[in-house]
């Protein structure tokens, strides 16, 4: 009779199931290029976020100094600022960053109403004498 290696217990068989269950697959250990390549992207990222903020803040500069120079109205200012966060809203939705596409444009003329410029007030600083006030009256 041929013999026959030795069979294994159902026992046996029960246990190593159960321990191949709870051995959990181990993740495989990021390379040290990979470690660079998350950094560099990271770095990226902040650095799109800084420029597009830096771009968002002279936007924002500009229009209120055109808004003092009365180049808008309050409402025309405020339709660009809204704009403005529109755009921003949506690049930061979107994964490219980029706020050139902001769409920031002076109104057209029809749509801006005609302002005529006020004439300076006049003031009567004068003294009774006919002169000026000096320097010292203000400061007394």
């Amino acid at each position: 009779m041929p013999q026959q290696g030795p069979q294994t217990s159902t026992l046996s068989q029960a246990m190593i199931e159960n321990a191949k269950a709870k051995i959990k697959k181990l993740l495989q250990k990021r390379s040290f290029e990979d470690r660079i390549l998350e950094i560099q992207e990271k770095n990226i990222e902040a650095s799109d976020r800084r420029e597009l903020e830096d771009r968002v803040l002279k936007k924002r500069r500009l229009l209120m100094e055109e808004f003092k120079l009365k180049i808008w109205t309050i409402d025309e200012y405020q339709e660009q600022i809204h704009r403005l966060d529109d755009s921003l809203t949506k690049s930061n939705n979107n994964s490219n960053v980029n706020i050139s596409s902001s769409t920031i444009s002076p109104p057209s003329p029809a749509s801006t109403p005609t302002r005529p410029c006020a004439a300076s007030p006049v003031w009567n600083i004068e003294r009774e004498s006919g002169n000026f006030p000096s320097s010292d009256d203000f400061y007394a």
